[in-house]
C-alpha cells in the first residue's frame, strides 16, 4: 500500500512538473497510461519535483561529502542530452 502510493505521488508531482515545463499532451498520455486524473489531486505547498531534488542533492552533499550522480550516461552511448 505504501509503495502504490508513493508511485501516486511521484506521478503526480511529475505530471506538475511537465505541465509547468509546457510538456501538456506528455502529461495527458502519462495521465492516461497511469490511469491517474490530474484533475483529482494537487500538490502540497511548496512542493515540486525540483524542489524535492534539490533538497536530495544539498542532504547527499552534506552526508557525503560529494555531489549524488542521479543520471548516467548509458553504456555505449557519447551523446549528451
Amino acid at each position: 500500500r505504501r509503495v502504490a502510493e508513493r508511485r501516486k505521488n511521484l506521478i503526480v508531482l511529475t505530471m506538475y512538473h511537465l505541465l509547468d515545463h509546457g510538456y501538456r499532451n506528455t502529461c495527458e498520455t502519462l495521465a492516461s497510461e497511469a490511469g491517474v486524473q490530474l484533475s483529482d489531486y494537487v500538490v502540497a505547498d511548496n512542493v515540486d519535483l525540483m524542489t524535492i531534488v534539490q533538497e536530495y542533492e544539498a542532504y547527499f552533499e552534506m552526508r557525503f561529502d560529494r555531489k549524488p550522480k542521479l543520471v548516467k550516461k548509458a553504456p555505449g552511448q557519447g551523446v549528451d542530452v
